[in-house]
C-alpha cells in the first residue's frame, strides 16, 4: 500500500503532523499513540486559534483534541482555511452537535472524528483510512442528539437485539 503514514503521496515524502490540545497530557498521549508511525515533524499547539495564527507549512495531518460543540464549529472552519490540504481529524470524548451540523462539518471541514473511548488499534486503522482519503465518523455519532441542549454522547451505546425480532427459521 503506497498510501501509508510515512509516505502518503507515494513519493518518499514524510508526513508532518500538528497536534492541537489545550492539555499537555492529551498532546503527549497523542504523540505516544502515533510514535510507532513514521511521521516527519510533529508540531504542537495548545489551541485551534494558536494553530491558525502559527500555521506551519507542509502539515499533512492535523489532530485536534477538542469536543465537537456548536461554539467550536467556527474554529474548526478557520482550521480548514489555515490548512487547506491537510487531513483534519477531531479527537474527542464528547459530541453535542445536532445531526445537521455534524453532517455539514464533515462535508466541509473535518475528515474524521475519533472517539477517545476507541481502542488504539481502531484509532490507528481510522487514521490510516483518513490518510488514504476516506472520511471516518463513528457509527455511534449517527444517532447524535438532535437538540443543542441534549447531553453529549460519551460512549458507544450497546445494541441489543431481541430474539423475537427474528422468525423461527432466522433464529435457527
Amino acid at each position: 500500500n503506497p498510501f501509508r503514514f510515512g509516505d502518503p503521496m507515494g513519493d518518499g515524502s514524510a508526513l508532518s503532523v500538528l497536534i492541537i490540545s489545550r492539555h499537555t497530557l492529551i498532546r503527549e498521549g497523542l504523540k505516544a499513540l502515533i510514535a510507532d508511525m513514521p511521521f516527519g515533524i510533529i508540531f504542537e499547539r495548545d489551541s485551534i486559534r494558536a494553530a491558525v495564527a502559527q500555521a506551519p507549512s507542509n502539515v499533512g495531518l492535523v489532530l485536534a483534541g477538542a469536543p465537537l460543540r456548536p461554539d467550536l464549529v467556527e474554529r474548526f472552519k478557520m482550521l480548514r482555511v489555515a490548512y487547506p490540504h491537510a487531513r483534519i481529524v477531531c479527537y474527542t470524548s464528547a459530541v453535542s452537535l445536532p445531526p445537521e451540523t455534524l453532517n455539514m462539518i464533515f462535508r466541509s471541514t473535518l475528515d474524521g472524528c475519533l472517539l477517545s473511548s476507541s481502542s488504539c488499534h481502531a484509532l490507528h486503522q481510522s487514521l490510516d483510512l483518513i490518510l488514504m482519503g476516506e472520511s471516518v465518523i463513528p457509527v455511534s455519532l449517527l444517532g447524535a442528539p438532535t437538540s443543542a441542549n441534549a447531553e453529549p454522547l460519551r460512549s458507544q451505546p450497546e445494541v441489543s437485539v431481541s430474539v423475537h425480532t427474528f422468525s423461527d427459521r432466522e433464529v435457527e
